[in-house]
């Protein structure tokens, strides 16, 4: 029967068919009639489906064919045609062709399609329609209520691969349980053998980014799945955020760049988009990109307020800054991104130079993480604090991290789980080598073969910073193979400036604090531009560069003055009075 020759029917390919069977742990030879000629519409969201039957009338022939909807299975028409015998079937199978394509078109408006569900492997329907609105659910900033479908989801079907990976993405946004994330997402690395090439690598490189931290093979496993899929949304979308990891904001804004002009676009692209444009210094960009997608998809409160933040705390916006902070704390169902908002809010004091209010915010987001059970995010107020005190204040940075070793924190935590590559580096930074050595051992005794590549990183980089304290040289060209390693062009700019400042290398610091103004190399971009501007003001001096060293200590004095005394704010001052400036007025 032939029923492509008219514009109302579109008929659904034989291989898009046997791919939905193979999900539906189908055989692709099963007749798809009845019920599975139902699910494989609804999962491929089709609107309807065509059957027919030939029956016996005496010596001849009746040919019967219907339409259904394959939403709600109600029969919208009815076709009939006769044969008096068996020279006549064809015949009678021609003309029921064209009496469907004559009224297709009446019957199909009557019928509205159904959104698809997703494309994955479970032989639950419903399985599959709570993942699907999971999904939903935490695109509109509901992670919670996805959660609670994904492990409905998972009840009905505990082998449903696709349904073990978003839960190992939503935790990350409801309660950040580490031991939960990996455990879910090396549930589904373990079923995906059994799994369509799509979702096998969805779920080999979800695994690498939660479980062994390989960013070379979770990259690895995007790029092969977009060699087959070239649209593919989740790949371009997470291609992007391993880019990120290694501050490639320009190869990660193509990525989505094609994401949004094509089948792959998402909220998701929109809003990785505006933050990587904000790191990559065109903050211009990223509000036209953030405008942009509040217009195709609007509400969402979490992702609205987390993209909003980054681009208004980078771009030194305090204002706005606190206000988006103020509404991540608001959030009711995402505590991950409820006690950042706290900590966002301690930074963006901070950026005004008013540290103790932000001492007195940062003291509430650890009893905050405190009450919620939340161990890293203690760790992580601790070390925010101790960057931003560091880098705009001028503060040492070591009686900080002594405050959370002391705190007993971090043991709270298994050592495979705990933010060994931020802590551990730190540690060694400020000359806790002890601490750091510690630390270090404890990881390789508990995940050393699981995650291998990772700790040798983390160690490289630690060998380097503990160089740099007795020969600052040696420790910045130990950073700069580190990040030649990475392909990571921006990696520890700030770190290896401030190790070539310590050498005397004016040449070199200066190329570095250039860089860190430019664009960032993680979220600290805020903090690291604006002390880019002191330590400039001091490199140009030395230099000879009145004019150059006036502009920098103008702009790095302009934004913190009218708020604390801090020894970095009296010494830019005074260097403006003494190369006869004129004092910034903010």
């Amino acid at each position: 029967m032939d029923l492509a020759t008219t514009d109302a029917i579109t008929v659904v390919e034989s291989s898009s068919v046997s791919e939905i069977l193979s999900m539906m742990g189908r055989q692709e030879d099963v007749p798809v009639r009845g019920s599975v000629a139902e699910e494989v519409a609804l999962r491929g969201g089709y609107r309807a489906i065509i059957e027919g039957e030939v029956g016996s009338a005496g010596s001849g022939y009746v040919l019967l064919a219907s339409i259904r909807s394959a939403s709600t299975g109600q029969t919208i028409a009815t076709f009939r045609r006769t044969a008096a015998d068996g020279g006549e079937v064809i015949a009678a199978i021609d003309g029921l062709s064209q009496d469907i394509r004559e009224r297709a078109g009446e019957s199909l408006r009557s019928i509205r399609a159904d959104e698809p569900l997703e494309a994955a492997t479970t032989g639950s329907l419903e399985a599959l329609r709570l993942m699907t609105q999971a999904i939903d659910a935490r695109e509109s900033g509901e992670p919670a209520r996805a959660q609670a479908l994904l492990e409905e989801a998972l009840r009905l079907d505990p082998d449903f691969a696709m349904a073990w990976r978003w839960l190992a993405i939503v935790l990350q946004e409801t309660g950040n349980d580490q031991a939960a994330i990996r455990q879910a997402s090396t549930r589904a690395y373990e079923l995906r053998e059994r799994l369509t090439d799509r979702e096998r690598y969805r779920a080999i490189a979800q695994y690498h980014n939660d479980v062994t931290f390989d960013l070379d093979a979770e990259i690895d496993a995007y790029q092969t799945l977009l060699d087959i899929y070239p649209d593919d949304a989740t790949g371009l979308n997470n291609l992007s955020i391993a880019y990120s990891t290694q501050t490639r904001w320009e190869e990660a804004s193509e990525l989505l760049r094609r994401a949004i002009s094509g089948p792959g676009t998402s909220h998701s692209a929109y809003t990785n988009l505006g933050m990587y444009e904000t790191f990559a210094g065109n903050f211009d960009a990223a509000q036209d990109v953030l405008a942009e997608r509040e217009a195709r998809y609007p509400g969402s409160d979490l992702w609205r307020n987390w993209a909003g933040f980054l681009h208004a705390f980078s771009s030194w916006d305090s204002d706005e800054a606190q206000v988006r902070a103020r509404a991540l704390q608001g959030l009711p169902d995402s505590p991950t991104y409820r006690r950042t908002g706290t900590r966002a809010l301690a930074l963006t004091y901070a950026i005004d130079g008013e540290f103790a209010a932000s001492a007195e915010v940062f003291e509430g987001a650890r009893m905050e993480a405190r009450r919620d059970g939340a161990p890293g995010d203690v760790i992580q107020a601790w070390v925010d604090e101790a960057r931003a005190m560091d880098l705009l204040a001028g503060e040492d940075q070591r009686p900080f991290l002594e405050d959370l070793l002391a705190s007993g924190v971090i043991d709270e935590i298994e050592p495979g789980l705990r933010p060994n590559f931020r802590l551990i580096p730190r540690l060694g930074w400020v000359g806790l080598t002890s601490e750091a050595d510690r630390l270090l051992q404890e990881w390789k005794d508990a995940a050393g073969e699981l995650q291998s590549v990772f700790i040798q990183d983390v160690e490289d980089v630690l060998e380097a910073v503990t160089t740099g304290l007795d020969d600052p040289t040696a420790g910045a060209q130990g950073l700069e193979r580190k990040r030649r390693d990475w392909d990571c062009e921006r990696c520890y700019a700030w770190e290896i400036g401030t190790l070539y400042e310590r050498a005397g290398d004016v040449d070199a610091a200066i190329r570095e604090r250039e860089r860190s103004l430019e664009a960032g190399q993680d979220f600290y971009f805020a903090l690291h531009r604006l002390a880019a501007h002191e330590a400039l003001g001091r490199l140009y001096e030395a230099q000879g560069d009145t004019e150059q060293a006036l502009e920098h200590y103008r702009a790095f004095a302009g934004q913190l003055i009218g708020g604390d005394d801090t020894p970095k704010l009296r010494n830019a001052l005074a260097r403006i009075n003494a190369l006869g400036g004129r004092q910034p007025v903010r």
